[in-house]
């Protein structure tokens, strides 16, 4: 329930938090817990640059320098990726007790962490180093995001200014801290671009518990391809042409997945190292990354994080950890809002159902059909604007529930 503002709730969920995490300090001119709380509302804030911030911010009473001082310190920057994921890690927590589940209809994979990972791209801030070709590049970072709740993290920073870089090598890196760290050694499940496919690597993951599922390159040569039996009577497998276990010249092992999608007719091939699944359902697992690319679309346009705030990795990765901390405090708000206060945004749900009446009708004409994971009611949706603007309108207002609640109402039924 919210008994709170919506700044008070984040203010007590940071403070939670940051109980858990090592270093956190109480410095005179900036707290840690002052300075996480500060790149929030930056993020979420109107404000084009930081001096704009600083200036209009009636929140926070911060020097130039000190704020921007601190993006630069990599003790802020170890504290705020441990901060984040302490943050995030708790909402996940609170969201999967009260059965937010975005991958409900793959029950095998309740106990299994499932992670959508792509790089997301920003513009170079003003004072950013420039290449030999005495041009600045674009900040790459790479982010992951649980496709059971939304929530997402940064993941690794590739490159850096001046120097653009593959993300393969930083995901490699990062991938080997995330398997020493977790605990019991859960399953861990990637969803990815083609561009962090190496076929022997991702199978010699599989006795670590690591499995992935990516799109297969037609530039991909393997020398064996065995047929692999799968219930073509199974629901989940509609679409689904072929299945066969390939193996490389240069060493590895997976399984093809050959799909044609049942609504459209498009084929496509996917490649994964799990066993445990249904083809189908790892066609539909591939379908669900793409809604990583929704959550920067948050990110760049609705919230307008389009460039970053200064120099260097450290101070990027710490926005990279604000602009998280902000997205996932949205979604929760959001499934609370709808779970205990019975205000779900109708009307993006109304127009997806629409949208999807529309589909089957066309595909039913081409003797086709939707897939069977089509559902309006399970779908992660997109945080819709008018909601992002009633939050904004509220967070910084200070409003009371009584009046928020109402707003949020009228904000989730229609569009104004």
């Amino acid at each position: 329930m919210l008994e709170k503002t919506l700044m008070d709730i984040l203010s007590q969920r940071l403070t939670n938090a940051a109980q858990r995490v090592r270093g956190m300090r109480s410095n005179a001119s900036l707290s840690d817990l002052d300075f996480a709380l500060a790149g929030i509302c930056r993020v979420l804030s109107k404000s084009r640059s930081g001096r704009e911030w600083l200036q209009c911010d009636t929140l926070f009473e911060i020097c130039r320098s000190t704020f921007f001082d601190a993006l630069q310190s990599t003790r802020r920057r170890d504290v705020m990726d441990h901060l984040a994921r302490r943050f995030t890690a708790d909402l996940t927590e609170i969201m999967k007790a009260e059965g937010v589940d975005f991958l409900s209809d793959i029950p095998k994979l309740a106990d299994v962490k499932v992670l959508a990972v792509d790089g997301h791209e920003i513009e170079h801030p003003q004072h950013a180093d420039k290449n030999n070709k005495g041009r600045c590049t674009t900040v790459a970072m790479i982010y992951q995001m649980d496709l059971h709740t939304g929530l997402s993290l940064p993941f690794a920073r590739a490159g850096k200014d001046g120097l653009k870089a593959h993300e393969w090598p930083a995901f490699k890196r990062k991938l080997a801290v995330q398997i020493k760290e977790r605990k019991h050694h859960t399953p861990l499940f990637y969803v990815l671009d083609r561009a962090y496919i190496d076929t022997s690597f991702w199978d010699a993951m599989r006795k670590k518990n690591v499995f992935m599922a990516s799109r297969f390159k037609e530039n991909m040569k393997p020398v064996v391809k065995e047929p692999v039996p799968f219930d073509r009577a199974d629901p989940r497998n509609q679409g689904v042409s072929g299945c066969f276990l390939i193996s490389f010249e240069s060493g590895g092992m997976a399984y093809l997945i050959e799909y044609i999608d049942p609504e459209t007719q498009t084929e496509y091939k996917f490649i994964t190292t799990a066993t445990q699944l249904q083809p189908g359902e790892i066609a539909w697992l591939y379908f669900c990354r793409w809604r990583i690319e929704k959550t920067f679309d948050t990110f760049e346009n609705d919230l307008e994080e389009d460039k970053a705030w200064a120099t260097g990795n450290t101070a990027q990765l710490q926005q990279a950890c604000f602009i998280s901390m902000t997205g996932n405090f949205l979604r929760y708000i959001e499934q609370v809002l709808d779970r205990h206060h019975g205000l779900s945004d109708e009307k993006v749900v109304r127009k997806y159902r629409r949208q999807l009446d529309q589909r089957e009708t066309a595909a039913r004409q081409k003797g086709g059909s939707l897939s069977p994971f089509m559902d309006a009611g399970r779908r992660m949706a997109k945080l819709s604007l008018q909601y992002i603007r009633c939050f904004r309108k509220h967070f910084f207002g200070k409003s009371p529930p009584q009046v928020y609640l109402s707003e949020f109402g009228e904000a989730l039924r229609a569009y104004l």
